[in-house]
Parts: structure tokens; C-alpha cells; sequence
């Protein structure tokens, strides 16, 4: 009786709510190749993960050469000899292959790396693998089939000793390794995992080629639903069978294709199916010929005409989705062309793609469909806002009209239109994904499994919803792992094998038996749509042309599942909150605590709340507070653009002193305040637009572009002075400090109408919507049209031009150009003033207000210590802990 190396037996996981695994039996044998398949969502992914300590399991056993194993962490499973590769490699693209194979394990020698073992050890464990190369040759400039080689050589090494590099590890976890990698590189992959075997090792081989499972596996365990279907030996099991297994059909069953009449009229038939009328072969308004796309499509050549609905049938990885991305632009094609109306796309982007007409629901709906953080009326409107607005303007009231038509619509359920989108279930995500590109009326929409994960009336109205949009002259490209589901919706169905398009039928002709059998590539009748030069003959029946669907043509989706049924109307639910209190906004509690400061200080120093009226204007410590916080007020506005965006802006200082300089020397020159503000100021611009072309052209990570202006750019600004102060003796550039308007100082004034010119800007205007879904969802707002570099690009010159007129107001006040001194460290106080208003560091809600009263608690914070007459190193003490209670306050662990 042969004992198996790896035994889990009934091993169950729940995620919340979600059974990931239901009672899950696993087992490998010794030197076994074991193949491990599923669809999304059939828990390949929690299983690998409990078998290599990254989750505990809920229930169930687990043995290893007949010893219970439990791994508490990966390093715990790797020490007992369990290693994987995944299908993202663990490496580092800087090193050298050696010291990739190496790296945490150099022999030493004397204390020192022996680097000659290093790399003698690492040639010798590649040689055991059958790769022979230059192992001081630096990763990056190494082919993917080396990458992933040196990946396995890593996990396979332990040490050993100067002579022999052991295959130490019992079983090793092989992740998609061949997914980026074209034929002749998944040929020498699928020899390595041979020569694996052939030395003692069983190998858990994960992949969605069937073509490479037959090819090296021994036998296949399947799961489904996060439970295990059955285990099949590789040489008793056709592939018709085990897609079978995969999809969870059988051959018996009927299918229950569309069926589209060809007729005069197109009237319904008798089943409720809309049959439009056809006018023969016609120009197609999409023709897609030998696009490819190395390691996702080899080939895909098809057809679609006006009205009409093609299916995408296929395994996960075969092909279907990448060919949807490549047609959306998402991912760029290496060969290929597509044509749209006759017309030749050269440029293939989802902006483009979005502006001709096209709509793209992708798979992943929580990363790349809905942006979590917006609400349920951003995320409808900020892709129909570029069409609908008038220069860049579109009322909220407007957006609110379209968001509650497409809630009542599709029957979204929430307690408003404002209630953010990561709060609702995942069924009325998926609505409001559909919603999105519906109220934008395109003519082609792509759905990419659109019914995943909601109920059987919610399908069905999908699907209705599909054949509707259709008859009103729509084209759509239908995606989805269910075959009937297929059927039921498409006119023709493409089937997708092993990355190739293999296979086109129409929907009459598409028996489920036969459609297992393209899929499975066991069909001897095969027609290769993309084997030759040219687009296949597909005669296209082109319906009656219609003006694109409206909003008010939608079907009427069911409620989710998840809530309980009633009307579509908007609803009160309860807070996310845990304790049942609703959260406030998060400008109330730096508003709280600025009051509290203020006050605990009018009671250390009374003196801090009088307040006189003096000369026509007002003088006081809190009015100093606000002309000193005014500069810092700036700052912090143009840094919460750029932070609202997920980046960081550290040279803000030096920009002030680079500023303050340039109209010093202005005004040394003999000119006026005018011309000394517009130099500043322009200088400023410059600096912004540096930084913005660092980031968003040259793909500098924010936080090294502008620290490298901040290293700089004082040194910049004492260049022409060589270092000396220069003293500004103009009273009119002086009064931009020292002026008032209305009783309060004028520095003040600036701040809050630069402020509100913001604040206009980001909540009336197309920019603020399409910031925050950037900085919130950066792939999703890619997906939806957002040009996220020009938004970078034009926040860092924003955040330029607040930091340039903050830095003339320093150096009036000053009345001296001090470089050194000009803006020190105000970009710290710029920083923690934007997280203490409420905008997390990594992107998303502008925050505003509560930048601004960041702003005025660190200066109230400032002069309740000089006034209080504690030391500096305490003060500066105080200042964090007090800044750090509020941030902590106001994000509660989500920054």
C-alpha cells in the first residue's frame, strides 16, 4: 500500500460569512505529479494556502508522511518540507541569478560571504534542473523561462554542502508557472517539473492548461464550490469528462441555446426570446483579426455585428478574458488588428475605447469594477459626467437624477444614493458596475461574468436584461464560466482553448455536448478561427439599426439575495459602524479638538482670547494664529491633492525658500510686487511640474521625486546670492504680510480664497470626482477612461503653486529671503494637517476642510506652548502626542 506524502482529510475554511472549503479530502503520493484544477472560486487558493501556513484550517486533519502537520506560518511549512512557487515570483530583478538562488543561505567563510561558493552552489543547483547559465548575470536581463527556473532552484535548496545541492523540500507547490510564458518556454517548464519528480519530489501542479496537465500530470483532484468533485487518474480520464467534472454539467443534459429567427419580422417567439430582424451579411461593427498578446492570447479572430450577442465560452486562463482586455484596451496587443465601424484602432486605450463607444464590466468587480470608497452616485456618474457636463460642470443635483433612475432601475438596494459602495453586498456591487456604463449609453458593452456571485432571479434578469439591449441595436461580447448561461444569452458563442481562439458556433447548433467537447479540445471538428492570415468568413446578421438604449428602457433587476425583499426605494440601514453609532464626519473631531486646545489654553494663558480692535483691525494671539497658519493653510490644500491621489509632495519647503528667493531678487532688481508674485509664483509652477513629469512620465516613486527637490532645491535657491540673505525693502510686497481686509490679516484672506478656488474646482468640476476615484481605485478609474497621469501631473504643479505663494507670504513676513530658514519643515506640518483632516495616506476622500483646521490645530498647538512657557524639547513633544491623538481619533486604524 503505497503512503501518501501529503493527506488532508475533511479540512473545511470559512471566510466571515463565505465557506471557502466544505470538508475538503487531498492527497499526494510520493514523486507524484498531482494537478490541482477548478474555476474561480473553487478554493484551489485556500487550499494551497493552509498547505503552506498562511491560513490555519477551520476543521479537519492534515498528515505529512504520516505525521500531523499543522504549519503555523510559511517559514514553518517550508522548515517540514513543503515549498511553492507562485505564480508572482518571489524574487528580486536587481540580483544576480546567483544571489537569487541564494539569497538568506550564503555560505560563509571566515565570517565573510564566500562568494565563490555562492556562485558555484547556485551553477550546480541550476545544472540538477537542466538550465545551464551565466549565474552572475543580474535577474532582469534573464528570459521569464529562466526567472521561473531560478524561482524553483530557490525553493528547492536547503544548503547542503560544498559538493552537492540536495532537492531537499517533499513537496513543492507549482502556481501557474507557465501563465507568462509563450509555448516553447512551457515546454521547458514542463520538463523541469519531470526532472522533479524523477528526483523524489511531489510536485502540486496548478494550472488551467488541460493540454499541460495531461502532459505531466499523474493524476488530477477537482474541486468546485470549495468542495472536492473527485480524483481522476490522467490516463483513465478524457478531457470531455473532466471539464465536465470542472463546469459541473453533464453531456445529458439539454441545452437551451438563444435561438435568433431569420425572419422578416422580428417579433418575440413564443419562449420570450427577442429575435431581431436580420438584413444579411453587413459590414461588422467590430473586426478583431490575429490579436495576440504574448503569455495571455496566441490568436483570436472574430466578428460582431450591430444588436448582436457573442458569447466568450472557455476554461479560466483560455483565453476568454484576456481577449476582452485586449479588445477594451486594458492590456496592450503585441500582433493583431482591430477594427471598429470600418475604422483601423491604432491606439487602444480604455480613454479611447470609452470615447467610441465601448464598456468594459470586468471579472473582478471588487478591484476593478467599483471604487469602494466613493459613493453609490460617484461611482455611477464620473463616467457619463465627461459627456453629460458643460466645460467640465455638472450639477450634483443632475447626478443625483441619474444615480436614483438606475437605482429604482436596477433595483439597487441601499439607504441612499450617497452610501459608499464598499458597504453594500456583492450582488448590488455588481449592479451598480452595470449601472455605470448603462447610463452612458455605449454601443458596444462587454460583460466579464457579470451574474458571478448573485442570485438565480437576479441571473435570469441579467440575461433578460442582455437580450433587451440587444434588440435596441446594443453589441455586446458576453463572458461567463456557466455554458447554459452562454447559450441562453448569445446569438454566436467563440470558444477559447489553451490561450486560441479554437472554435465558433452559432447558438442553434451550440448542443452542450459539443461545446464541452471545443472547450476540452477534444472536438476533431475544430474549426481554427485564427490559424491562418485572415478573419474568418462569419456572416454577421445585422438587426434593424436603434439609437443606443436609454435609461429609461432598463429591465428591472430583483433585489440581491443578501437583503431581504422589498420596493427599490431608497432605505435607512444601519451604520457600519460596530458599536451601532453612526461615524462623524471627519472634520468634527480636528474641529473638536482645535476648540479644546483654544480652550485649555485661555485657561493657562488668559491672555490668549483678548482679542482688540486696534487701527481698523484686529490684534490679538488668535489673530496671530491665523496670520501665521496661513502659509501652512496653503501648503496643506495642495497636499491634500496630491495625497487625495495616493502620492506625496516633500519638497514643498524648498520650493517656499526657491519662491521667496526668486521675488526677492525681483525686487532687488528694481521691480514691482506684481512682477516679484508672478515670479515666485511661476517658480513654483516649474517646481510643481518637475515633480508632476518625475511621476507621472518617468515613473519615479513620488516620495524619491520630490525628496529630490527637496535636496536640491535650497541649494538651487542660495546660488544666487551664494548663500547670503538678501533683505526685501518694498511696502508693497511687505503689505502682503502685514495688511488687513475687513479687520483680519490678509495672509488669511489668501489662504481661504485659494482654498474655496479649490474647493469650487474639486466639488463642481469633473476633476475632484475623477481625483478621488484615482486615489480610492487606481485600477478601476484606469478602466473606466480616467487619464490618471495628466491628474498627477496636474496636482504636483497645484500643489507648486500653493507651496510658491505660501513661500512669498513667508519671506514678506520676514521681510528678508532666508533660504535656509524659508518653509523648514513646514512640509511635515503640511503632511500631518491633510491625515489629521481626514485623507488617508494612501489616497482616496479629499478632505478640505479638515486640512484646513489641520492646519490651524498645529499652529494653535505652536503658540499654546510659547505662551504656556514650556521648554522647546517638551513642546515639540506635546505637539506630536497631541497630533498623534487626533489622527488616531479620526481614522481609527484606517489610515
Amino acid at each position: 500500500m503505497i503512503t501518501d506524502r501529503i493527506s488532508m482529510t475533511g479540512v473545511s475554511k470559512r471566510f466571515g460569512g463565505v465557506e471557502a472549503l466544505s470538508g475538503v479530502d487531498f492527497a499526494v503520493r510520493p514523486a507524484e505529479v498531482h494537478a490541482l484544477l477548478g474555476e474561480n472560486g473553487a478554493g484551489k487558493s485556500t487550499l494551497i494556502r493552509i498547505l503552506t501556513g498562511v491560513h490555519a484550517p477551520d476543521s479537519g486533519r492534515i498528515l505529512l508522511d504520516d505525521r500531523p502537520f499543522r504549519p503555523r506560518t510559511p517559514a514553518d511549512a517550508l522548515r517540514l518540507g513543503i515549498a511553492a512557487v507562485h505564480q508572482e515570483l518571489q524574487l528580486i530583478p536587481t540580483l544576480t541569478v546567483a544571489e537569487n538562488v541564494m539569497l538568506g543561505r550564503m555560505p560563509r567563510r571566515w565570517g565573510l560571504i564566500d562568494w565563490r561558493g555562492v556562485r558555484e552552489r547556485a551553477r550546480r543547483s541550476l545544472e540538477r534542473l537542466g538550465l545551464e547559465v551565466d549565474v552572475t548575470l543580474r535577474l532582469d536581463a534573464c528570459s521569464a523561462a529562466v526567472r521561473q527556473i531560478v524561482a524553483v532552484a530557490r525553493a528547492l535548496y536547503d544548503g547542503g554542502d560544498e559538493n552537492r545541492a540536495p532537492l531537499s523540500p517533499r513537496v513543492i507547490v507549482m502556481d501557474e508557472p507557465t501563465s507568462s510564458l509563450d509555448r516553447n518556454e512551457a515546454l521547458r517548464i514542463l520538463d523541469l517539473v519531470r526532472r522533479i519528480r524523477a528526483s523524489g519530489t511531489s510536485v502540486i501542479f496548478i494550472s488551467h492548461s488541460l493540454d499541460e496537465v495531461y502532459a505531466v500530470a499523474d493524476r488530477m483532484t477537482v474541486l468546485r464550490e470549495g468542495r472536492c468533485v473527485g480524483v481522476f487518474e490522467v490516463g483513465a480520464t478524457p478531457r470531455v469528462e473532466l471539464v465536465q467534472h470542472m463546469l459541473g454539467r453533464s453531456l445529458s443534459q439539454p441545452g437551451s441555446p438563444r435561438r435568433r429567427r431569420i425572419a422578416d419580422e422580428g417579433h418575440p417567439d413564443p419562449a420570450g426570446r427577442i429575435d431581431a430582424p436580420t438584413t444579411g451579411a453587413a459590414t461588422p461593427l467590430l473586426a478583431c483579426r490575429n490579436l495576440s498578446r504574448r503569455g495571455a492570447v496566441e490568436s483570436a479572430s472574430f466578428q460582431l455585428g450591430q444588436g448582436e450577442v457573442l458569447g466568450f465560452a472557455g476554461l479560466l486562463g483560455s483565453g476568454r478574458t484576456e481577449t476582452a482586455r485586449l479588445v477594451f484596451g486594458v492590456d496592450r496587443a503585441d500582433g493583431g488588428e482591430l477594427r471598429f465601424d470600418g475604422r483601423l484602432l491604432r491606439r487602444r486605450s480604455p480613454a479611447d475605447s470609452i470615447r467610441r463607444g465601448f464598456a468594459f464590466c470586468p471579472e473582478d468587480r471588487a478591484t476593478e469594477g467599483v471604487i469602494g470608497e466613493l459613493s453609490i452616485r460617484e461611482n455611477i456618474a464620473f463616467v457619463v459626467q465627461r459627456r453629460l457636463s458643460r466645460c467640465g460642470l455638472m450639477s450634483r443635483r443632475r447626478q443625483l437624477r441619474i444615480a436614483e433612475e438606475m437605482i429604482r432601475r436596477l433595483n439597487i438596494i441601499s439607504r441612499d444614493p450617497e452610501q459608499p459602495v464598499r458597504e453594500l453586498s456583492g450582488g448590488n456591487q455588481q449592479k451598480v458596475v452595470l449601472a455605470r456604463w448603462l447610463a452612458a449609453s455605449p454601443r458596444l458593452l462587454i460583460l466579464d461574468e457579470p451574474t458571478r456571485g448573485i442570485d438565480i432571479g437576479a441571473k435570469q434578469a441579467v440575461e433578460a436584461l442582455v437580450r433587451e439591449l440587444s434588440a435596441e441595436g446594443m453589441s455586446l461580447i458576453f463572458i461567463s464560466a456557466e455554458l447554459e448561461e452562454v447559450q441562453r444569452t448569445s446569438d454566436r458563442i467563440l470558444v477559447f482553448h489553451d490561450r486560441r481562439c479554437v472554435g465558433e458556433v452559432r447558438s442553434e447548433d451550440a448542443d452542450l455536448p459539443r461545446l464541452v467537447r471545443l472547450i476540452a479540445g477534444a472536438d476533431p471538428e475544430i474549426r481554427a478561427v485564427a490559424s491562418d492570415d485572415s478573419a474568418p468568413n462569419v456572416k454577421v446578421e445585422e438587426p434593424q439599426r436603434a439609437a443606443p438604449p436609454s435609461v429609461t428602457a432598463l429591465a428591472v433587476l430583483p433585489p440581491d439575495p443578501e437583503h431581504t425583499a422589498g420596493p427599490a426605494t431608497p432605505r435607512r440601514e444601519v451604520s457600519d459602524d460596530r458599536r451601532g453609532f453612526a461615524r462623524p464626519p471627519a472634520w468634527v473631531i480636528p474641529l473638536v479638538a482645535l476648540l479644546g486646545i483654544a480652550g485649555l489654553t485661555l485657561l493657562l494663558a488668559p491672555r490668549f482670547g483678548r482679542i482688540e480692535w486696534r487701527d481698523g483691525r484686529l490684534d490679538g494671539a488668535a489673530v496671530q494664529v491665523v496670520r501665521q497658519a496661513a502659509p501652512v493653510i496653503m501648503l496643506a490644500v495642495g497636499m491634500a491633492l496630491v495625497i487625495g491621489l495616493g502620492g506625496i509632495d516633500l519638497s514643498v519647503g524648498a520650493v517656499m525658500a526657491m519662491a521667496g528667493m526668486t521675488g526677492a531678487l525681483v525686487l532687488s532688481r528694481g521691480g514691482s510686487t506684481a512682477a516679484a508674485v508672478c515670479a515666485g509664483v511661476a517658480v513654483g509652477i516649474g517646481c510643481g511640474a518637475w515633480n508632476g513629469a518625475l511621476v507621472s512620465i518617468a515613473r519615479v516613486p513620488p516620495i524619491i521625486a520630490t525628496l529630490i527637490l527637496l535636496v536640491a532645491g535650497r541649494g538651487l535657491a542660495q546660488l544666487p546670492t551664494e548663500g547670503l540673505q538678501l533683505t526685501v525693502s518694498a511696502p508693497g510686497f511687505e503689505r502682503l504680510a502685514s495688511g488687513h481686509f475687513l479687520g483680519l490679516p490678509l495672509p488669511f484672506h489668501f489662504a481661504m480664497m485659494l482654498t474655496l478656488i479649490v474647493v469650487v474646482v474639486t466639488r463642481c468640476t469633473v476633476v475632484g470626482l475623477y481625483l478621488e476615484a484615482a486615489g480610492a481605485g487606481r485600477v478601476a478609474a484606469h478602466l473606466c477612461g480616467l487619464r490618471i497621469r495628466t491628474l498627477e501631473f496636474l496636482t504636483y504643479v497645484a500643489s507648486g503653486l500653493c507651496a510658491g505663494f505660501a513661500g512669498l507670504l513667508v519671506t514678506a513676513d520676514a521681510r528678508v529671503a532666508d533660504v535656509s530658514n524659508c518653509g523648514l519643515y513646514l512640509e511635515l506640518d503640511a503632511i500631518l494637517a491633510v491625515v489629521i483632516g481626514g485623507t488617508r495616506l494612501s489616497g482616496g476622500r479629499l478632505r478640505l476642510g479638515g486640512a484646513v483646521l489641520g492646519a490651524l490645530l498645529m499652529q494653535t498647538l505652536t503658540t499654546a506652548m510659547l505662551m504656556s512657557r514650556i521648554t522647546p524639547e517638551h513642546a515639540l513633544i506635546v505637539k506630536g502626542a497631541a497630533a498623534l491623538a487626533v489622527c488616531l481619533l479620526t481614522h481609527r486604524g484606517r489610515m
